[in-house]
């Protein structure tokens, strides 16, 4: 008798170890259907957007000269024309900068943009873009910050750059030169 209960119990043991295999098999398929749902659903809900035509991106001036800029003045800011003279819709879709002391927006319809800064510094903006329509037209704002580095004496030179569709300039670039003094 005693060797028949020993063989029960294994049995008993087996057959829980199986409906717990069971289970886990079913968990994991059940999790698999809930994960492939959601990323077809999150795959047809982004719209793709085709653009007809070919935008081309025009910035005037390329480069500002701010002159002599004071620590104790603070910031200072500059405009730069942005023109869409393609056929198509410009994008921009991310910016960066050489350095935290400079930032930059973009001015769209008398709207001002969220900054764009140093890429290494982890804080621009994810996701963000501005679409500019044939012969529309845009400001590139962009900050100079001398408090950023109050050490620094004389010239400095930054740059921004601009992400597009522009297939002759993807990326573009405009420079501001400063003297930075006390």
């Amino acid at each position: 008798m005693a060797k028949k209960k020993k063989k029960y119990r294994k049995n008993k043991e087996k057959l829980k170890k199986t409906k717990k295999k069971s289970n886990r098999g079913k968990y994991i398929l059940i999790a698999a259907i809930v994960l492939i749902g959601a990323g077809l659903y999150f795959m047809k809900s982004k719209e793709e957007v085709v653009i007809e035509g070919t935008p081309k991106m025009v910035i005037t001036p390329e480069a500002y000269d701010f002159g002599t800029v004071s620590v104790r003045g603070g910031e200072v800011s500059t405009l730069f024309l942005i023109e869409n003279r393609g056929d198509g819709d410009l994008v921009i879709d991310d910016m960066d900068t050489s350095c935290a002391c400079t930032s930059a927006t973009i001015v769209y319809n008398g709207k001002e943009g969220p900054r764009f800064n140093m890429r290494e510094h982890g804080t621009n903006p994810k996701g963000w873009s501005q679409r500019i329509h044939p012969g529309e037209k845009a400001y590139l704002k962009v900050y100079y910050n001398p408090r950023v580095h109050p050490d620094i004496r004389g010239e400095v030179i930054r740059y921004v750059n601009l992400y597009t569709n522009d297939p002759q300039k993807p990326v573009a670039r405009v420079y501001i030169r400063v003297v930075q003094v006390d």
